[in-house]
């Protein structure tokens, strides 16, 4: 992170003390703050813009079960109980976050949603995880027709799948968590440190935190906080247009195509909202900057024109944007404890390694434990498994585990692979 001598000299910022710093407000470090707070604990939620600022609120707003490939897909990667494991806890997550849009009464809607193929070779490797998926005791149906009759292949339909809004999400975890939360926003932080007394200290934009623990929630960030990060996670860009309101309902589900990387659906008012492409343009979207880029948006209207012609005469496209995703380098979210606290050790120029270029960064280690814990790199599922994420860290913060199960950063040992997405 970047802030001036002229932004913040040292002494002039307001000082708070807390147990715990979170540092980063979209619906991981929301959640992570509200779990914090339900335990008794007086927490700092620290954040460089405003709630959900960044992919939180700038997604497509689907609670799926799942990861980005599909089940067959799954298993070929992490083995039947891995893949089993995964979903399964992707089906916790989702029980989680429903229990909280119940509970606060945020927008949803349960519609269920679609898997869809687009050619035979991943129509067929639907029908494979369509069986393997009921094998394991997941509720799944199949069809080997385009249920929307618009020119896709198979389709599998998971019915517990829903729409929400993020943003009215993350809002509501915060203020249910209020007054043990103090939300400072904006504050960009640009060092974490210890004091003279040993604890930690978090320095932003206007405001100091001392505490006794800190909860690095910054997904794509993180390699701006820590070059730890550099050659575990990467900034990737996602990209979504929305058209105006039709005067009629054209689907019915969320909708996933093309193995994950593009995804619809038609929201209350009546507009369509339609995202990714980035496939098509892998080496350009990259980074942090959350424009719409010309180039991709053209793919996304290529791919309206093909299957939604109907809408794209009937409706202007009437909003694009653009969000930056924290890529774990093997697709999976990382949880732990950071080996060093970055303030005694000097950052590297480059603070992340663009996709293809992963290299490993010397690490430090501390002769104590650093007490900064971190789950990032959800590889564009935050919704979908940033809150076990978030639970299996918060074992190691409270001291009630010594490690983060499937998602344990130490997974990864001295290897690493290159992205598989």
């Amino acid at each position: 992170m970047s802030v001036s001598v002229w932004q913040q000299r040292p002494g002039k910022a307001d000082h708070f003390r807390c147990d715990v710093a979170v540092i980063g407000a979209g619906i991981v470090g929301a959640y992570t703050a509200f779990s914090l707070a339900a335990e008794g604990k007086q927490v700092a939620l620290v954040e460089s813009r405003f709630p959900a600022a960044g992919a939180t609120g700038r997604n497509a707003g689907m609670s799926l079960m799942g990861a980005a490939d599909n089940y067959a897909t799954g298993v070929a990667r992490f083995g039947r109980q891995g893949a089993r494991h995964l979903w399964e806890l992707t089906r916790e997550n989702q029980a989680k976050t429903r229990s909280f849009v119940e509970k606060f009464q945020t927008p949803s809607v349960k519609s269920g949603s679609y898997i869809l193929a687009i050619d035979e070779a991943e129509s067929a490797l639907l029908a494979e995880a369509y069986a393997l998926m009921r094998q394991d005791g997941f509720a799944v149906e199949f069809s080997k027709a385009d249920p929307f009759g618009r020119g896709f292949g198979s389709a599998i339909m998971q019915p517990d799948d829903f729409g929400l809004d993020p943003v009215a999400l993350v809002q509501a975890l915060i203020e249910a968590a209020q007054p043990q939360v103090k939300l400072f926003a904006p504050a960009e932080v640009f060092a974490i440190g210890r004091g003279n007394g040993g604890r930690l200290v978090v320095e932003a934009r206007g405001i100091t935190v001392e505490c006794d623990r800190v909860a690095l929630c910054t997904n794509a960030y993180s390699p701006l906080i820590s070059p730890y990060f550099a050659d575990k996670v990467a900034p990737k860009r996602a990209q979504i247009l929305l058209t105006a309101p039709l005067g009629r309902r054209v689907i019915d589900r969320l909708a996933y195509m093309n193995y994950g990387y593009e995804y619809f659906r038609q929201l209350e008012d009546g507009s369509f909202l339609l995202g990714g492409g980035r496939s098509y343009h892998r080496e350009l979207e990259v980074g942090y900057d959350e424009m719409a880029t010309g180039w991709l948006q053209a793919t996304l209207e290529e791919i309206l024109h093909k299957y939604f012609p109907d809408i794209a005469r009937e409706a202007p496209i009437v909003r694009r944007w653009g969000g930056t995703m924290g890529f774990s380098v093997d697709g999976l979210p990382l949880a732990g404890q950071l080996p060093y606290v970055p303030g005694a050790f000097a950052p590297v120029e480059k603070p992340f390694v663009p996709a293809g270029e992963y290299e490993t960064v010397p690490t430090p280690v501390d002769a104590e434990p650093s007490g900064i814990y971190f789950a990032v790199g959800f590889t564009g599922h935050g919704l979908g498994w940033g809150m076990v994420t978030a639970d299996a860290m918060l074992g190691m913060l409270l001291g009630r585990a010594s490690e983060a199960g499937l998602f344990d950063v130490r997974r990864l040992g001295n290897k690493t692979p290159g992205l598989p997405y």
